[in-house]
């Protein structure tokens, strides 16, 4: 029995990960084309390195939302269903930052 939840397990966890790059390959792909067209190729190289090399993918992700809304014509729900998984996991992180920030500051 086990062996046939592993036999099955694998078949999905491959189709999960193939949705996963699907899904980050669009992501990148509309962040770099909106950032190339408004600001040129230069731009949009600096912010895919500093998504990818930094973690910093704050860029991306808000030009991610602008080229498919803009560039591919998306409806509303469906761009921000491309942009809300990066913005859903960054901006607790940023407000948490914040406040360590400001509880160091007042601690002194």
């Amino acid at each position: 029995m086990k062996i046939l939840k592993t036999i099955l397990f694998i078949p999905l966890a491959l189709f999960v990960a193939f949705l996963f790059f699907v899904y980050m390959y669009d992501f990148v792909d509309a962040g770099f084309s909106y950032i190339e067209l408004e600001y040129g190729s230069g731009w949009a190289w600096a912010a895919v390195i500093a998504a990818f090399a930094f973690r910093f993918s704050l860029p991306l992700t808000i030009f991610a939302f602008c080229g498919a809304y803009y560039l591919w014509h998306w409806d509303l729900f469906w761009a921000l269903c491309l942009a809300m998984p990066g913005l859903l996991f960054m901006v607790p992180v940023i407000i948490m930052g914040l406040i360590s920030t400001m509880y160091e500051r007042l601690k002194r």
